[in-house]
């Protein structure tokens, strides 16, 4: 079967009280969530693959800050390449 693959950038955010009950079962709060979230995919058919942390400062908000210019660069890797990859044929006869 022939996927087509997505990154997902999500911060997730707990309430205090759901954070101490999951630590309550003798489990941690961050295989929890991804086992949330890789249930709910995997029964719409969808292969996941995740890596949670828990952290201070969201990552979500920075990293979209610079998505834009990644992707510009990216764009511009590929025109670049294709644009030396060409080959100039002029009346049949093609040139590096």
């Amino acid at each position: 079967m022939i996927m087509k693959t997505f990154n997902v950038i999500m911060d997730v955010k707990i309430p205090e009280g759901k954070y101490e009950e999951v630590e309550s079962w003798g489990s941690s709060p961050k295989e929890y969530i991804i086992s949330v979230i890789k249930d709910h995919a995997q029964e719409r058919g969808m292969i996941v693959n995740i890596v949670a942390e828990e952290v201070d400062h969201p990552l979500m908000t920075r990293l979209s800050e610079n998505r834009d210019a990644i992707m510009r660069q990216d764009a511009l890797n590929d025109l670049e390449e294709e644009v030396l990859n060409a080959k100039m044929c002029i009346g049949g006869t093609c040139e590096d």
